[in-house]
């Protein structure tokens, strides 16, 4: 059986030091990415910025200057597609749908990747990271 998540990269640039947005899964116990599944009348994209805003309370857009991060992985007897939109963090709230369900974390990488259980997320951290990093401020 497989799955499908998608899931956003929030990043900002703050004292030309890059920033994201992690948050806790629904029990409390991991940091993650905001992530959900596939919405029939959204694009994967469109679920990507409705997860930033939803689970992380973000006002932000995809950032189409990188491309789609790409990776499967196995989790039990489940083979996983995971998709990943880096999305530029334009506005934070402080009040959303989830605020009462999870905690979220405006981070530098390094906390980032020590802070996020899933090697997975780390790794797509990583990658993207090095690739923002680099686009955004070589310019």
């Amino acid at each position: 059986m497989s799955r499908k998540e998608i899931a956003a990269f929030p990043y900002r640039l703050s004292d030309g030091e890059l920033e994201l947005v992690i948050v806790t899964n629904r029990e409390g116990t991991r940091w993650i990415l905001p992530k959900g599944k596939p919405e029939t009348h959204l694009t994967d994209s469109q679920v990507a910025v409705m997860e930033a805003y939803e689970e992380a309370g973000l006002e932000c857009r995809v950032d189409e200057r990188f491309k789609l991060y790409k990776e499967k992985y196995q989790q039990g007897d489940e083979k996983v597609k995971l998709r990943v939109y880096v999305v530029n963090i334009e506005n934070i709230l402080s009040r959303w749908p989830e605020d009462d369900k999870r905690k979220r974390k405006l981070v530098n990488v390094k906390t980032a990747l020590r802070k996020v259980h899933k090697p997975i997320y780390r790794d797509c951290i990583k990658t993207l990271a090095k690739k923002v990093s680099r686009k955004l401020l070589s310019v």
